[in-house]
């Protein structure tokens, strides 16, 4: 997350997800569960939380953690049969050694959990998008394959609309850190590039009509 201080831009780290402490409770036949929203059992607390059948608590302890830590929760709904709960979950921002080495959003974490017949079933998918651009590519180079250099290009698909969502989110996300992000406007290529000078056309240096489509 990007903030603005008396000392200019700087990232706010986010940490964890806003508070909600209602339960999701699955049912089928005789079977039972009470979860919490990121579809963990946590022990302790009023002790409701837990996996039942036939009245008779069997689990009472199920977490997911990163790093030791929660993921950060973005939703969680239960199907309208009350059998299937479906949980969409990211992580936070990761620190080692004082430096910020997975930002916020890195991580897409989908979590099912369903009854059937007196059992808990789950499903954790898990999709890394850190180990590529998070950007659309400028160009294609004499290899036909994509230059691999973040630009303020990208943003013009945002204006299109022609960016599926999960995209979109995406290329904003990279488009407002820091390294693109200047507090004055989104660089034509990113502070990090091998290539970026901010005197050069479009080699860093901010252009309001290319942020005019960006907003």
């Amino acid at each position: 997350m990007v903030g603005r201080g008396e000392a200019g831009l700087h990232h706010i780290l986010a940490a964890s997800s806003l508070a909600d402490e209602r339960t999701r409770v699955l049912k089928q036949g005789d079977t039972f569960a009470v979860f919490d929203h990121y579809g963990d059992i946590k022990p302790g607390g009023l002790g409701e939380e837990g996996l039942y059948y036939e009245g008779t608590r069997y689990l009472s302890c199920l977490l997911l953690e990163l790093e030791g830590s929660r993921p950060f929760f973005l939703s969680s709904t239960v199907r309208d049969e009350n059998d299937q709960l479906a949980v969409t979950l990211t992580n936070p921002d990761l620190l080692r050694d004082g430096s910020l080495w997975a930002p916020l959003g890195t991580l897409s974490i989908a979590l099912k959990k369903f009854l059937w017949q007196g059992t808990c079933y789950q499903q954790l998918r898990v999709k890394n998008h850190g180990l590529g651009l998070s950007t659309y590519a400028l160009a294609l180079d004499g290899d036909k394959q994509p230059c691999r250099v973040r630009t303020s290009n990208a943003g013009q698909c945002l204006f299109a609309g022609i960016a599926n969502p999960d995209r979109a989110w995406r290329v904003a996300r990279t488009l407002l850190h820091p390294e693109s992000f200047s507090g004055w406007g989104v660089r034509t290529v990113a502070a990090t590039e091998a290539r970026y000078n901010p005197m050069a056309y479009h080699n860093g240096s901010i252009w309001p009509h290319d942020n005019a489509l960006i907003a």
